[in-house]
């Protein structure tokens, strides 16, 4: 619950210092193993915050969510299907570092 509050609050305002909010989404990416009937949920939250937001959003948030869904894309938690498109389309962000870490996992 407190993962979702924390994304419903992100999602009014996504341009805000999100340090706690990144912290939460890797530790739910690292546990989403566990719990594979939220894993699916999460991964689309996450893509579609991306999606929406990845103008707005802080570059290290940015980098962080994609690191997130590059781990459940690891451990076969999500198709290559569902994340390449996004990623893709994150190369017109002006972050180098999250372009590099795009090139080396595509």
């Amino acid at each position: 619950r407190h993962y979702k509050a924390c994304l419903n609050l992100f999602a009014l305002n996504p341009s805000k210092d999100a340090r706690e909010f990144c912290d939460l989404v890797n530790f739910v990416a690292q546990v989403c193993g566990c719990y594979d009937e939220y894993s699916t949920e999460f991964h689309i939250e996450v893509t579609k915050l991306l999606e929406e937001h990845y103008a707005v959003l802080e570059p290290a948030l940015c980098r962080s969510l994609v690191q997130s869904l590059i781990l459940l894309r690891n451990r076969g938690q999500v198709s290559p299907i569902q994340v390449l498109p996004l990623f893709f389309r994150l190369f017109r962000c002006n972050s180098k570092p999250l372009r590099q870490l795009l090139h080396r996992h595509i």
